[in-house]
Formats: structure tokens, C-alpha cells, sequence
């Protein structure tokens, strides 16, 4: 009677649940958990819920149950609250971090079991949870994990916020710091990434870290005290770093999330996500959704560096290079401070190929065939890599829009995913008016301001004004010097610092505490 009571008083059984996993029981009289009390519990493949799996429980802590305890007994008296179900295809991890990821994915706004079992119909036999399924089973298949209907619905209703930047305090003198910082990219991924890195350990430098930029080939036995993965999805998935892959590692870490919430490149990094120490997004909506289930989480939008580009004596001899203005070629002709009206290339894009933007270039193909344009549409979808013949688009971007009057930004898809890298680091930065579709709000830049917004539809009228009009001209100069003032605002780049440096005490405290 004792058990009965327990297990009722905790919420331990879920009778549907039992009575499916168990078909030999659907006809017997005795009522579900009077057959677990008295029988099941004894029995090694009878299980009570769906979060805990009496064999693999056993076995984990098979030296510590008494030969006559029953395991679930022992797991309600020692374990309770943590998830004991199997570990799907993830064996390399520990159970408790799989269980951590399963309780805050359960939570995570953009996720939801009702979705998960409607886009996954195969797994209504399953005996896990959801949930649990999507993590242990899901992730690793490459399953579809939310729903895009979800998403839109949730970052819509950010649509209409105007969330503002509030400089913090500076960190305290004796706030705890690692002594060494280190912070990751997969050397075969995209050179973007590296771009952030570079950009993390810049920043980090700056408040004194021993801040350093590490790959995946740097050994273990050289692990930096605190360690930033940066594109978890990346990292991890390209060859040499599963030594990387580990629940101690990850559990201590920082991941660095640069993907949108809807790609399939989201989900498929998502568990190094929910097993992180916290997590540094460029999104920021994304870390309310990732503080709301406990991961400390920082919006980063560092000030970036508007330094000219230096173009080296290889690229000069690239087609990309060759096909410039004769004006873009010249030695002094990349220069961040030029004002818009001496630039020779009125518009530029960089981007890959998406059925979105096919549209968009193909229906103001003739428009566009008007103007002195520099457009690098991709079609390959395998990284951008700083070596080979791609090298050059590491620096080319950045070049060009040095020389543009305007940089276009037209979104992959549908989702208004605030593009910083295109929109701040590659075209603001650089001196060229950004013209973008609507993009999500973000505390430091302002439509109107910093960038402008318009319809695909009607960007070209909005580009022929900008360009052909003296209110136009007027207007993409003050947009081009409101940045530059920004940009320059020494003030604003040293909170931005003590933004990042209070944050990363913060985790290493908790990481430390918790070694």
C-alpha cells in the first residue's frame, strides 16, 4: 500500500501508457497499477511512464540497488525527477544531459508534441514521449522537429515590438573569469563563420580574455578553460570533431547559434543547443525563447569594424575583380567613408539560391539590366571555404560593397530573420544603404535609420528613388551617415564589450559551481 501511495503521490504511472506497452494485460481485472505494485515492478521490461526504462535504469546503477530493492523503488528515493529512458541513437552521451535536453526542448517555445506526432505520423507506436522521441530518435534522423506554421506565428507577434539597446553596467572588478577562452570553427565550413569567430575573439580580447581562435583540430589535451563552438550544427557534423562531441564538453560550453529557427540546419544543432551552458544568438527573439527554459543566452550585435578591405594582389587577377567598374579597381577605391554618391556600382547582392529570390531576380531582370549592378547568385549549397577558388569570397563581399551605392538583402524564404552579417557587417559597415524586406526588430538598428524596408515587390521603386531623385540621394546619404556615426561611437562599442564580458563571467561561475 505504501508503493500505491507513493507512486500516486508523485504522478509515477500513466496507466494508458501501460496498458499499450503491455497487450497481455488489456483483458485482465486487476486494475493497471495494482498489476504494477504487485507484479510489473518485478518484471525488468515492465515499465511505469514513458520517461523511465527499468532496464536501462538497472543497469546504470546496477552496484548500488539492493539484490532485493526493486529498481523503481531505489530511482524514487534517489533519482526522482530525472528521465531514465533509453538513449536512442545518441549512446555517446550521458543519460542526464539527454535529460536536461529533453525537459527544455518539452519547454521550448517553438516546439510542440502535437506538432512533432503530426509531422511525424510513424511514431504514434512509439512507447517515448514526444519529446523524447524528437531528441533521442528525431534530431539524429534529420526529422522535421517544428512546425514553420508555429515559428511564423510565434516571431510574428515580435513583428511590431521596438525593443531598445540599454548600456549595462560595467562587469565587476572581481567577477570571476577563465583563464583562457577559446573560440571554435570547423576550418571546412563556411568562412562566414570564421568571420564570427574572429569577431568573438576581438571582442573578448578586448576586456583583457586570453581569448584565442580554435578549430577542430586542436586537441583535447589542449582545451581551453571555457570554449565557444560557433555553428553547432557545422562544427559537429563535418569530419574531425567528434573528440569534441561530449556531454562534459558540451555541458561547460557556449554554443554560438547563426542559423534560423526554421531551417533544417536549426534542428539538426539543436541538441548541442539544449546541452549547452548557454548560448550566444544573433537572433534576438531567440534569447527570450532560450532563457524561458533555463539556457543563459545573450543577443550578439557587436559594433563592427569599418576598416577598408585589403585586396590582395591574387584577387586582382580574379574574374570576380575583373568584372568591376574600372572606378572599383583603383587602388583607393575601397573605402567605408565614400559617400554614396561616388560609388560606381548602384546595386549589389551576394547570396545563394533560394525559389524566393529566383522570383525576385527574375521578374526585375529588366530593371536591374538598367543599372551598374554586381549580383553573385549562387547555386551551389555546399559552405563558402576560405581556400581554393572560394577564397576570394571571403573578402569580395565586403569589397564590393565598399563600391555600392546599395546592397540588397532579400530573405532565403519567408521568414524575417534579422540578416546581421549581410545587413550590418557587409553592407552598413561598408558604407552602402542596405535595402532589405521587413526584418524581425533589434535593439541597435532601426529601419528608416540605419537600413531601409520595402516589399520585393516594390524595392525597385523605392531603389529608382533612392537613386534617380534628389530627395532620394538625400535620403541614402543620411542613411549611410547615421551608420558611420554609430559605427564610430566609442561609448556605445565599450558597453557593447562589457555586455559580452559580464556574460561570459556569468557562465563560467555557473560552469565552475557546478564542476
Amino acid at each position: 500500500m505504501y508503493l500505491y501511495d507513493l507512486i500516486l503521490h508523485f504522478n509515477l504511472f500513466d496507466e494508458e501508457f501501460y496498458v499499450r506497452s503491455n497487450p497481455d494485460l488489456r483483458d485482465s481485472d486487476i486494475l493497471p497499477l495494482v498489476h504494477y505494485v504487485k507484479y510489473g515492478i518485478h518484471e525488468p521490461a515492465r515499465n511505469p511512464n514513458r520517461k523511465y526504462n527499468n532496464q536501462a535504469y538497472t543497469h546504470q546503477f546496477r552496484r548500488e540497488i539492493a539484490p532485493d530493492e526493486p529498481s523503481f523503488l531505489h530511482y524514487i528515493r534517489n533519482n526522482l525527477g530525472h528521465d531514465y529512458s533509453d538513449r536512442g541513437l545518441l549512446e555517446k552521451f550521458d543519460r542526464a544531459a539527454l535529460s536536461l535536453a529533453t525537459q527544455r526542448l518539452e519547454k521550448f517555445p517553438f516546439y510542440s508534441d502535437s506538432d512533432y506526432k503530426t509531422l511525424n505520423r510513424d511514431i504514434e507506436t512509439s512507447t517515448l514521449l514526444p519529446h523524447q522521441h524528437a531528441i533521442l530518435y528525431g534530431i539524429p534522423e534529420g526529422r522535421t522537429i517544428f512546425s514553420k506554421m508555429r515559428i511564423a506565428e510565434i516571431l510574428g507577434m515580435k513583428m511590431d515590438e521596438t525593443p531598445t539597446y540599454q548600456p549595462g553596467a560595467r562587469p565587476a572588478r572581481n567577477q570571476p573569469a577563465p583563464g583562457s577562452v577559446g573560440v571554435f570553427y570547423h576550418t571546412d565550413g563556411n568562412c562566414f563563420i570564421k568571420d564570427i569567430a574572429e569577431d568573438l575573439v576581438a571582442y573578448l580580447q578586448s576586456v583583457g580574455l586570453n581569448a584565442t581562435l580554435e578549430t577542430e583540430k586542436t586537441p583535447l589535451h589542449a582545451k581551453p578553460d571555457l570554449c565557444l563552438f560557433c555553428a553547432p550544427h557545422e562544427f559537429f557534423f563535418l569530419d574531425g570533431a567528434k573528440h569534441w562531441e561530449r556531454d562534459d564538453i558540451l555541458g561547460s560550453s557556449i554554443m554560438v547559434n547563426t542559423e534560423q529557427p526554421q531551417t533544417p540546419w536549426f534542428s539538426r544543432g539543436l541538441i548541442y543547443l539544449l546541452m549547452s551552458a548557454g548560448v550566444i544568438d544573433f537572433l534576438y527573439q531567440n534569447v527570450e525563447f532560450f532563457e524561458g527554459i533555463g539556457i543563459p543566452s545573450f543577443h550578439f550585435d557587436p559594433i563592427p569594424d569599418s576598416a577598408p578591405t585589403r585586396v590582395p594582389e591574387q584577387d586582382r587577377s580574379n574574374a570576380l575583380f575583373r568584372v568591376l567598374p574600372d572606378d572599383a579597381k583603383r587602388e583607393t577605391a575601397g573605402t567605408t567613408q565614400r559617400p554614396i554618391a561616388e560609388r560606381s556600382i548602384d546595386i549589389s547582392f551576394f547570396g545563394n539560391a533560394s525559389a524566393k529570390r529566383e522570383k525576385f531576380f527574375t521578374r526585375n531582370a529588366a530593371a536591374l539590366a538598367e543599372r551598374t549592378c554586381f549580383l553573385y547568385y549562387r547555386k551551389q549549397h555546399d559552405p563558402i571555404r576560405m581556400e581554393g577558388t572560394s577564397e576570394i569570397l571571403a573578402r569580395m563581399p565586403f569589397y564590393v560593397a565598399e563600391n555600392s551605392k546599395i546592397c540588397l538583402n532579400i530573405h532565403r524564404n519567408d521568414d524575417p530573420y534579422f540578416e546581421w552579417h549581410r545587413i550590418i557587417k557587409q553592407g552598413a559597415a561598408r558604407g552602402a544603404v542596405v535595402v532589405t524586406e521587413d526584418c524581425l526588430p533589434t535593439p541597435l538598428y532601426r529601419s528608416g535609420v540605419h537600413f531601409l524596408t520595402e516589399t520585393p515587390r516594390h524595392m525597385p521603386h523605392l531603389i529608382n528613388w533612392l537613386l534617380d531623385t534628389p530627395d532620394g540621394r538625400a535620403r541614402a546619404q543620411q542613411i549611410q551617415d547615421a551608420c558611420l556615426h554609430l559605427f564610430s561611437d566609442r561609448k556605445l562599442q565599450k558597453s557593447k564589450i562589457n555586455d559580452i564580458a559580464r556574460f561570459i563571467g556569468t557562465i563560467w561561475q555557473r560552469t565552475s559551481i557546478d564542476a
